[in-house]
């Protein structure tokens, strides 16, 4: 088969854009022919990753890579960047130019809307997979729902969760069920954490400090409190990792401000991390640690890096954070819990995290996991961490223990490239 994909890619930061690249690599192996379009190039400088001068060497003649054509010397006003009509056009010209069976927008807008309209433009077979803000949130907003609710209703096949809420959801918004495939079981991690390369922190430090200086987009501000937290400090003590979009959602700053009271009371520990988020949020967390010198002197804060550096990081690190405290997205489904378990790291994340739907079967409270109820409480979990090696040996074996058991689970197949076969198989994709 032919397959068209539209949705994000590296070096958007995220989940999705993860998801999305597996995906498409999982195809391929398994013999189909994958275009990807996306305006991945274009995201906003704090939302991308650094160290993206290509795909890792993901290279396949099966593979190849698409994006609008900038802008340019053409304007408009009200002024606008028109990159859903130029990844529309985009798409338009790839369908004109091959015989697609099957186009896939992962995201709902602009993705989904995007393949909508190519794929009803030649009469393709049109499959949509949403995510969580989009059909959580972005429903939400008076004229942007019945956009939602057009593609929904247009789509021949909706992936979607085994999770009576969001399927709920979908139909409020004018899906049903008849065009529902459902995942069995959650997506494996992407490639690239099977790789134990164990670069030097030192010469990674140094390439970012050095892209920092040669290609680094954001402004004078961000870029000069990049360059001091990015460099290198001999790690000491236990090692903290926390890394992904800043926010309050995430409640980054309490985290930040609990790690400086145990950094002033003397305790040995470095925190690494690699940043990204809207500017206001990544300044004032970036402010934060400069401003406090015994967090700063333990801290080496880097910029959102390509998904393929992540297990470069984690695998200098022993214990992992992920926080989110009314974050806004039901079921919101993170995939960074997971990514610190695989590299072994004894794990730290929120209760709203250890109950969602992925997460509360896998995750046993004081057994492979510390649980925090309210931001209020790290500082007391991070002490404990801090001041018993027994309970930080103990939590690190269990939670590679059961990263073992998950992902050799999920790994045995992507379970989407299985719905595609089946509706190969049943002549429902032609």
């Amino acid at each position: 088969m032919r397959i068209l994909i539209i949705g994000k890619l590296p070096p958007i930061e995220g989940g999705a854009a993860n998801l999305t690249l597996g995906t498409a690599l999982a195809l391929v192996s398994e013999g189909h022919f994958v275009d990807l379009l996306s305006d991945c190039l274009e995201v906003e400088p704090t939302m991308r990753d650094l160290l993206f001068s290509d795909y890792n060497g993901f290279t396949d003649s099966k593979l190849n890579f698409h994006y609008p054509t900038q802008l340019g010397k053409f304007v408009q006003f009200p002024s606008s960047s028109l990159r859903m009509e130029r990844l529309i056009g985009k798409a338009i010209q790839l369908t004109s130019l091959n015989k697609y069976d099957l186009i896939i927008g992962w995201y709902i807008i602009p993705y989904a809307y995007v393949a909508l309209k190519a794929s009803k433009l030649n009469n393709i077979k049109l499959m949509i997979i949403h995510g969580g803000s989009d059909i959580m949130t972005l429903s939400e907003h008076e004229d942007l729902k019945f956009l939602i609710k057009d593609i929904l209703s247009n789509a021949d096949i909706i992936i979607t969760a085994n999770n009576e809420i969001t399927q709920s959801k979908l139909i409020e918004l004018g899906a049903s069920k008849s065009q529902f495939a459902v995942l069995p079981r959650g997506l494996p991690l992407p490639i690239y954490h099977k790789n134990k390369e164990n670069e030097s922190l030192e010469t990674l430090c140094s390439k970012i400090l050095d892209e920092i200086t040669i290609s680094f987009q954001y402004d004078h501000e961000i870029k000069a409190l990049f360059n001091q937290t990015s460099a290198y400090k001999k790690p000491s003590g236990t090692v903290f990792t926390i890394y992904g979009k800043v926010s309050s959602g995430k409640s980054t700053n309490e985290i930040l401000k609990s790690l400086n009271l145990l950094a002033e009371e003397g305790h040995d520990f470095t925190l690494i991390g690699a940043f990204c988020g809207e500017r206001d949020c990544l300044k004032s967390s970036l402010e934060f640690v400069t401003s406090h010198p015994e967090l700063l002197r333990r801290s080496i804060l880097l910029p959102a890096v390509a998904p393929w550096i992540i297990p470069i990081l984690l695998a200098h690190a022993d214990v992992g954070i992920c926080s989110e405290f009314n974050y806004g997205v039901v079921n919101h489904y993170s995939i960074i819990p997971r990514e610190m378990m695989n590299a072994g790291l004894a794990l730290i994340v929120s209760r709203d995290i250890a109950n969602s739907p992925f997460y509360k079967w896998i995750l046993k409270e004081h057994t492979n996991t510390l649980v925090v109820d309210n931001p209020a409480c790290f500082t007391s979990i991070f002490s404990q961490i801090l001041e018993d090696d027994l309970k930080l040996f103990e939590l690190k074996k269990l939670s590679l223990d059961t990263s073992r058991y998950v992902e050799h689970y999920l790994s045995v197949r992507n379970p989407i490239v299985d719905i595609i076969a089946e509706l190969e198989k049943n002549m429902l994709i032609k």
